[in-house]
């Protein structure tokens, strides 16, 4: 058993991860500050420590971790976002940089979308990778669709995997192409599920003239009830991967007043049923969902980039 810490929890996504990958681990702290994330972790990590803002914790002082993962924000570099990179308060990798000096674990697990790997025209990994090996980590990274393992949406994420070695550490690799795992002639995949669907979506004049395309709650409330038209393939794949033989367990997409619900983004992120939903209302869950990452894939990374 080795020891785990987690900064950027969210719903715990990347130690779900780690245990599919089938490494045994024990939590000795997380880091979040959505309070709609901490209640999630309250009661799945029962009794383990939540230090809150990672910008503000004495790091030197924490528990020694053997890994320590992070899914640090998104927002300065997404594709949906202004794609400020540096220049977005949110954009935290100086802090995680920070905090892992102070803890020192021997390997790191990093996730983000999957624009990170292109924005400023690479520049901004670039210093991410040169930080990791001044540090002396050797790191290699790659970008894994959830529609890798199944998934009924891309949504396409880049992780790296980082071990401490010391002085001389290697240049970073780029040890996989983008891995994507639908092939076009069965149908179409869904949207994938965006922290934006809390809302009911964009109209679709607007998403046709800025080329984002339909929203999730857009592209399953126009379907006719217990119906998936062109989505049909992707969701009974989806469900299978999910651990249903006939491929016909599915959550109801959209509720009465036509918003999606939670545990159809709970669903589409490959969860357990109950993970978001148990604690938040609708809203709140489909958000959450929206800023998590899908841990089947996020464990394919996994193995891939450690094997």
């Amino acid at each position: 058993m080795i020891i785990s810490g987690h900064w950027c929890s969210g719903y715990d996504g990347l130690g779900m991860a780690l245990s599919l990958a089938g490494v045994k681990h024990e939590a000795a702290w997380h880091s979040e500050l959505d309070p709609d994330a901490s209640a999630i972790l309250r009661r799945v990590e029962p009794g383990v420590l939540n230090a809150g803002d990672l910008r503000i914790v004495d790091w030197s002082l924490a528990p020694a971790v053997d890994i320590a993962t992070a899914g640090f924000p998104c927002q300065p570099v997404s594709v949906q976002g202004a794609k400020k990179g540096k220049a977005d308060k949110r954009w935290l990798w100086p802090d995680i940089r920070f905090a892992y000096r102070a803890v020192q674990p021997w390997r790191l697990f990093l996730e983000n979308v999957g624009n990170l790997a292109t924005i400023e025209g690479g520049r901004l990994l670039d210093e991410i990778l040169r930080d990791l090996r001044a540090d002396g980590y050797e790191a290699r990274w790659g970008i894994v669709g959830a529609c890798a393992v199944g998934a009924a949406h891309h949504r396409h994420r880049w992780f790296l995997v980082a071990d401490r070695v010391g002085p001389g550490a290697r240049e970073a690799v780029r040890a996989l192409r983008p891995m994507c795992g639908f092939p076009r002639s069965r149908g179409r995949l869904l949207p994938t599920p965006r922290a934006g669907d809390e809302r009911r979506g964009v109209e679709p004049d607007r998403a046709a003239r800025t080329g984002t395309g339909p929203t999730l709650n857009d592209a399953v409330g126009t379907l006719p009830p217990g119906t998936w038209g062109i989505y049909s393939e992707a969701v009974r794949r989806h469900s299978i991967a999910m651990g249903d033989p006939s491929g016909l367990t599915v959550p109801e997409p959209v509720n009465e007043a036509g918003q999606l619900r939670g545990e159809f983004s709970e669903w589409l992120m490959m969860l357990p049923a109950g993970h978001i939903t148990t604690d938040l209302q609708r809203q709140d869950a489909v958000r959450i969902a929206g800023n998590g990452v899908v841990p089947l894939q996020a464990a394919e990374a996994y193995r891939l980039l450690t094997s």
